[in-house]
């Protein structure tokens, strides 16, 4: 699922962006879930709040916080979402840099034009996806990689550990390792039950593995072998 925020004051418009986007994402097949914000304040106060999106089109002037101002502050906080720009103000294109949109469209939306950056920005999406997502008791979520301390297995249930607190999901950990192995992330099988992201590895022992926090996780003698071969991966990367 990409999950996308269109942010504009013009309500004719917002409705109509979210439409064009709803149809690209069944056209080339993928779920698209669409939020609309009617100024930049309550499109930050949604990220702050921790919501986290693949994709932002964000108008350049509105009423009361401007596309500018709600980039400078949701970029500290989300390095990763890729933002496009829609306005009619040429004039902004040099100012917008500074947050490092993906893509600048102009006022009228031309159908072609907004089509092929919406490919565009999806392809960069697919390729370096940078959450883990996943469902848990009927409901979607989508977790940075980055901050993912480790997973644990706990029978039928996996718990995705974080900086703060947990979540859980049903699958096997081999699953679980299979994908973290086609992800930008680096994670290591240091055990039957534990699935390490390398970043917040502290120390490595002869048997144990060290994450913040003071937290103790087993090396198991049974997966040392590998966590050799997946360290000498990392360093070619």
């Amino acid at each position: 699922m990409i999950e996308i925020a269109v942010c504009d004051d013009e309500l004719y418009l917002l409705r109509r962006l979210e439409a064009c986007l709803l149809k690209l994402g069944k056209k080339a097949g993928i779920q698209v879930e669409v939020e609309c914000y009617e100024d930049g304040s309550d499109l930050v106060n949604a990220v702050t709040e921790g919501k986290r999106f693949d994709i932002i089109y964000l108008d350049v002037r509105m009423k009361y916080m401007n596309g500018l101002e709600a980039a400078y502050k949701i970029r500290e906080i989300d390095r990763l979402v890729q933002m496009v720009y829609v306005t009619s103000h040429d004039g902004y294109m040099k100012e917008t840099f500074r947050v490092s949109p993906i893509g600048f469209l102009t006022k009228p939306i031309k159908e072609k034009e907004f089509e092929e950056t919406f490919y565009y920005v999806l392809g960069i999406v697919e390729e370096q996806d940078s959450y883990y997502r996943f469902r848990y008791m009927k409901s979607d979520y989508k977790v940075a990689i980055r901050d993912i301390l480790y997973f644990e297995s706990k029978l039928r249930v996996a718990e995705i550990v974080l900086h703060e607190g947990f979540l859980k999901e049903y699958k096997a950990l081999n699953e679980i390792e299979k994908n973290m192995d086609q992800s930008k992330g680096k994670f290591l099988r240091i055990h039957k039950s534990y699935l390490v992201n390398y970043q917040h590895v502290i120390r490595m022992g002869y048997e144990e593995v060290e994450m913040p926090k003071g937290i103790i996780l087993p090396l198991s003698r049974a997966y040392k072998k590998t966590v050799d071969e997946k360290l000498r991966q990392f360093k070619k990367r």
